[in-house]
C-alpha cells in the first residue's frame, strides 16, 4: 500500500518538506498513466474516423454543384488512404509530448524551441491558416472550460510530480491545448481543400476533445489513490479571458456588471485566440497587481468617456504620426492616472480581460497606422476612433469576430474611401475629408450614451460612399469603353495596313493610282468591315479579295485569254470600288478622277503595254499619298521607341497588377499620385488608371510601371477591396504568434 502524500519529483529533484515515494513506483505510476492515455486516444480516434466518412459523404450530398461533389467524394477516398498516417502521427506525437514532460523541466523540448531562421520574414498569414487557428483555439478553450477542474487537478498533480514549481496549461501533456496541437500537424499536411480540414478538426473536437472526461477521471483517481495530493479539493472558476455578453444596441451606461460571463459562440473563438497570443508575450512582471484592487469595468468605461470627450475637440491633422503613436502608447498610463486621480497613485489596477481587450485594439491601430495604403491625415483622423473601439470591444467581444459588425464595417467603409484620398486641400464638410471627419467627430460625441451610433454613423456615411462609387464606376466604365475602342481601332488599323502595304512592297512597279485607291480609300472600307463584323466574316474577306483583283487588274496581260478575263473582270470591280467608297462617304470627286486614271491602266493593259506617266508635281495627289504613308505604315505604338522591358521582380511585379489594386507614384509636384487600376490590355500592355471620382489620371505601358516601381517611385498599395480590419487583425495574429515563437514580428499589413 502506498502511503499518502509521499511524492518524488521524477527530475531526480527532492521537494522540502514531504517524504519520498521511491523512485520505481513513481516511475511505475507514469507509465500506467501513459498506458491508460494511449489506450483512451486509440479508442477516441476510431470513434472519430468511423464517423468521418459519414460527415464527408453528407457534404457530397449537399454539394451545389457535379464538380464540389466529386472533390468532396475525391477527398474521402484521399483521407481514407491516408487514415493510417495520421492516426499513428497524432498518436505517436501524443505520446513524444508526453514522455518529454517527464524528462524534466529544466530540458528544452522540441515545441519549445526558437523558429529557424526563415521564420522571421514571416509574411501575413492566409485565411485558410487563420481558419485552422481559430478552429483549433475554439476546441481548446471549449475543452479547457468543459473540463477545468480535472484539468486543474492534473495540473497540480502533473506539477507536484515532476519537480514543477507551476505548469501552464499548454504544458500538460495530456490537455486539450497539446492533444489538438498534435493532431493538427498531421491534418495540415493531407492535401484536401480548406472545408474538408475543418470537417476533420470539427470531428475531432466533438469525438475526441469533447470525449476526454472520463480519461482525466481515471487519470485523477489512479494519483489519488498513488497519494498524489490525495485531498485535493478545487473551486469552480471562471476562465480568463472568457468573452462577456454581447450588449451591442444597448446604451453603455446600461451594459451589465456582470462582465466576464460567456457570450457563447459568438465572439469567442478569435477573442480566445488573441487573448492567449497577447497573454504570451506579456512581461509578468510589467504591469503586477496581485496586491492591487482591481478597476470594475465600469469605472473602466467612464475613465475611457473622459479621455474620449477630451479628444472631440482635437485636431488631428495637426498632430504627426509620431505624436499619435506616443499617444497610444501611453494609453494606460493616462487610463491608470485618471482612475487613480482621487487616491495613491497606482492604488488600483486593470482587471486581467480588461488588460487584454485594449492590448488587443491598441495593437489594431498600431496596424492601423502603420498601414501604407491610408495618407496620414487619413490615419490621424481614424486613430480618434480608438477609444470608442475599446469601450465597444470592453461590452462586445463580437467586435473581434463578427466581420459584419457595424463597427468594424464603419471603420472598413471610412479606410476604403481614405485610400484613394490625395490632399488637394479641401476640408470642407461635403468634401471627403469632411465626410470622414464629421463620422468620426458624431462617434466620438454619442457614444457616451448609444452603443448605437456606430450602425447609425456608418449608414450615413455607406450612403454618401455608395453614391460616390456609382459615380465614379460610370465615369471608370466610360473611360474603359473609349480605351477598348481605341485599342480596337489600332489593332484594326495595324491589320488594314498590314495587308495593304505587305502586297504594295512586294510590286514596286505597281502603279501610282492603285496605291492612291488602296491607301487613300480602300483602307477605310477594309477598317469599316473589319471593325463591324470581324476578321472570319465575309465583308473582310471581300475587301481583301478587291485588293487582290485590283493588283492583278493593273498587270500587263500578253495572252488573248488574259485579256479577255481582264475585260470581263473590269465592270463588276469598278463597281464595288465606287460601292465602297460610297459607303464610307469618300470623296465624289476623287473618286471620279481615280476612276479614271485606272481606266487608262486597264486600256493599257488590254493592249498588252502599261503606260508610264510623268513624275507628280510636288503637292498632287499621287505625292500627297506617298508623303501620308510615313504618317500611315505602320501606326499605333510602332510609331514611337517601344520602351526598354527589362525581364526582372518588377515587371513581373507589374504585370501581376490587378484590376482594383492602388498604386501611389511620385508626381510632378510635391504631393503623389494615388490612383487605381481600372483597365489593363492585355493585347498592347497599356494599363489605364484612374483616381477615386473615375477619372483618368494616367497612361502607361507595363514597362512605365515596371520602371516606376525599380526606381523606388511607386508603391503598390491595397489589393482590391480587402477590408482594412481583415487586414489588420491577420498581420496582428501572424505577428502575436511569430512572437510567441521568439521570431521577428511581421510586417505591418499590406
Amino acid at each position: 500500500m502506498i502511503q499518502r502524500d509521499n511524492v518524488v519529483s521524477l527530475s531526480g529533484q527532492k521537494l522540502a518538506g514531504q517524504r519520498v515515494m521511491s523512485d520505481p513506483q513513481a516511475t511505475a505510476l507514469v507509465a500506467d498513466c501513459r498506458n491508460v492515455t494511449a489506450e483512451a486516444l486509440r479508442r477516441l480516434m476510431q470513434a472519430m474516423f468511423d464517423k468521418l466518412d459519414d460527415a464527408l459523404y453528407e457534404l457530397a450530398e449537399k454539394a451545389d454543384s457535379n464538380t464540389a461533389q466529386f472533390r468532396y467524394l475525391d477527398a474521402m477516398r484521399g483521407v481514407r488512404k491516408q487514415r493510417t498516417v495520421i492516426e499513428s502521427g497524432f498518436l505517436d506525437g501524443a505520446m513524444a509530448r508526453y514522455d518529454e514532460f517527464w524528462r524534466g523541466p529544466a530540458e528544452r523540448r522540441p515545441w519549445q524551441q526558437a523558429a529557424p531562421q526563415e521564420a522571421t520574414e514571416l509574411s501575413l498569414i492566409g485565411e485558410a491558416e487563420l481558419e485552422e487557428a481559430l478552429a483549433i483555439n475554439a476546441m481548446v478553450s471549449k475543452g479547457e472550460s468543459r473540463f477545468e477542474r480535472s484539468l486543474a487537478a492534473l495540473k497540480q498533480r502533473f506539477a507536484r510530480l515532476s519537480g514543477r514549481q507551476e505548469m501552464a496549461d499548454d504544458e500538460n501533456p495530456v490537455g486539450p491545448a497539446v492533444l489538438a496541437e498534435c493532431f493538427r500537424k498531421p491534418v495540415s499536411e493531407l492535401e484536401v481543400e480548406l472545408a474538408v480540414k475543418l470537417v476533420i478538426l470539427k470531428l475531432f473536437d466533438r469525438q475526441v476533445i469533447s470525449n476526454l472526461g472520463p480519461l482525466y477521471d481515471e487519470l485523477n483517481a489512479r494519483f489519488e489513490k498513488a497519494g498524489i495530493l490525495a485531498n485535493l479539493n478545487l473551486r469552480s472558476r471562471r476562465q480568463p479571458g472568457a468573452p462577456v455578453p454581447s450588449t451591442f444596441g444597448v446604451p453603455l451606461s446600461q451594459a451589465p456588471d456582470a462582465y466576464g460571463i460567456d457570450a457563447g459562440p459568438d465572439g469567442a473563438e478569435l477573442f480566445n485566440l488573441l487573448t492567449s497570443l497577447v497573454r504570451s508575450q506579456r512581461n509578468p512582471t510589467a504591469y503586477s497587481h496581485v496586491s492591487m484592487p482591481v478597476v470594475a469595468t465600469p469605472d473602466l468605461l467612464g475613465a475611457l468617456s473622459s479621455l474620449q470627450q477630451s479628444a472631440v475637440g482635437a485636431a488631428p491633422t495637426m498632430l504627426d504620426l509620431a505624436s499619435i503613436r506616443s499617444a497610444q502608447a501611453s494609453l494606460r498610463d493616462s487610463l491608470l492616472k485618471s482612475l487613480n486621480a482621487a487616491g495613491p497613485a497606482a492604488s488600483r489596477a486593470l482587471g486581467g480581460v480588461d488588460e487584454d481587450v485594449i492590448d488587443m485594439v491598441s495593437m489594431l491601430f498600431d496596424f492601423i497606422l502603420e498601414d501604407r495604403n491610408l495618407p496620414d491625415a487619413m490615419k490621424a483622423l481614424l486613430s480618434r476612433l480608438q477609444i470608442p473601439m475599446i469601450k465597444l470591444a470592453l461590452v462586445d467581444r463580437g467586435f473581434f469576430s463578427r466581420k459584419t459588425h457595424p463597427a468594424r464595417r464603419l471603420l472598413n467603409n471610412l479606410a476604403r474611401a481614405g485610400t484613394g484620398w490625395v490632399d488637394d486641400g479641401d476640408r470642407t464638410p461635403k468634401s471627403l475629408f469632411g465626410r470622414v471627419e464629421s463620422a468620426v467627430t458624431r462617434v466620438l460625441t454619442e457614444l457616451e450614451t448609444d452603443g448605437t451610433v456606430f450602425e447609425a454613423v456608418n449608414d450615413e456615411f455607406a450612403r454618401y460612399l455608395e453614391t460616390e462609387l456609382r459615380g465614379a464606376e460610370v465615369a471608370e466604365e466610360r473611360i474603359r469603353q473609349v480605351s477598348r475602342g481605341q485599342e480596337q481601332l489600332k489593332i484594326a488599323r495595324n491589320k488594314v495596313t498590314d495587308v495593304i502595304e505587305k502586297r504594295i512592297w512586294a510590286r514596286p512597279d505597281m502603279p501610282d493610282v492603285v496605291k492612291d485607291i488602296l491607301r487613300a480609300g480602300w483602307k477605310d472600307v477594309m477598317l469599316l468591315a473589319l471593325l463591324r463584323e470581324g476578321e472570319d466574316s465575309p465583308s473582310w474577306k471581300k475587301s481583301v479579295e478587291v485588293v487582290e483583283r485590283l493588283i492583278w487588274s493593273v498587270t500587263p496581260k500578253a495572252q488573248p485569254l488574259d485579256r479577255q478575263e481582264l475585260l470581263s473582270a473590269i465592270p463588276p470591280l469598278l463597281s464595288e470600288l465606287k460601292e465602297g467608297f460610297s459607303m464610307i462617304s469618300f470623296d465624289a470627286r476623287r473618286t471620279a478622277e481615280l476612276m479614271k486614271d485606272l481606266q487608262a491602266h486597264h486600256i493599257a493593259c488590254l493592249r498588252g503595254t502599261v503606260p508610264t506617266p510623268a513624275p507628280a508635281p510636288a503637292g498632287s495627289a499621287p505625292a500627297a499619298a506617298e508623303a501620308e504613308v510615313a504618317a500611315v505604315a505602320p501606326p499605333g505604338p510602332e510609331t514611337r521607341p517601344a520602351p526598354t522591358i527589362i525581364d526582372d521582380e518588377f515587371q513581373a511585379k507589374a504585370q501581376a497588377l490587378q484590376v482594383g489594386q492602388w498604386v501611389q507614384w511620385d508626381g510632378d509636384g510635391d504631393q503623389p499620385v494615388r490612383a487605381k487600376l481600372s483597365w489593363k490590355s492585355e493585347v498592347t500592355g497599356t494599363y489605364i488608371f484612374v483616381n477615386r471620382k473615375g477619372m483618368k489620371v494616367a497612361e502607361m505601358s507595363v514597362a512605365d510601371v515596371a520602371q516606376l516601381l525599380r526606381t523606388g517611385r511607386a508603391t503598390v498599395l491595397a489589393a482590391g477591396e480587402s477590408p482594412l480590419m481583415e487586414r489588420a487583425l491577420a498581420a496582428m495574429v501572424s505577428a502575436l504568434e511569430q512572437s510567441k515563437k521568439g521570431g521577428a514580428p511581421a510586417e505591418a499589413p499590406a
